[in-house]
């Protein structure tokens, strides 16, 4: 009975997460992962948590952000460091996090929940690695990187020419 509400509450969550990031998942079990912590893991007996992925969505995030950065700007490299650290930081993936309301979707232990973790900005951000790293493995490069763009990287960066106002760092015109 307890596995059957578990199902369904899964089955909730992965829908309407689905619909607030304009992905639907080809198998949904990669994404009860991404959201899954290790404590509700321990707790459920459940054969994997989301640390794994929070490794390759850091990796990957970073890589995507560098990648960005260095073809759309024309920053030299202190600058273009600045940037990156701005964009992959705790901080702003938190904020992105929560502008998609992903701690609600979180399947926490329950001391995390006592704790008041699900708004915790260290949990948020891992989540979003996490997350970005299930789109990644779920529906390949092309997929994920849209999802970074349009969640991080166009409401973090100005649009016409990826302006750089607001990180305290100025566009080397030497190098253009």
């Amino acid at each position: 009975m307890q596995h059957l509400c578990l199902e369904k509450l899964l089955t909730e969550k992965v829908r309407d997460l689905e619909v607030r990031i304009g992905y639907s998942f080809k198998d949904k079990s990669v994404l009860i992962t991404a959201l899954t912590r290790r404590a509700f893991q321990r707790e459920n007996a459940l054969s994997s948590d989301n640390e794994r992925f929070e490794f390759l969505g850091d990796a990957f995030l970073n890589f995507i952000v560098s990648y960005y950065i260095y073809t759309y700007t024309d920053l030299d490299e202190a600058g273009m460091s600045v940037v990156r650290s701005y964009l992959v930081r705790k901080s702003t993936l938190s904020e992105v996090a929560k502008s998609i309301g992903l701690g609600e979707f979180l399947l926490m232990g329950k001391g995390e929940e006592k704790q008041g973790l699900r708004d915790n900005d260290t949990v948020l951000a891992d989540a979003f690695e996490a997350l970005t790293a299930a789109i990644l493995l779920d529906g390949g490069i092309p997929i994920a990187t849209d999802f970074i763009k349009r969640f991080l990287l166009e409401p973090y960066i100005v649009k016409s020419s990826l302006s750089m106002v607001g990180f305290g760092v100025a566009q080397d015109s030497s190098s253009k």
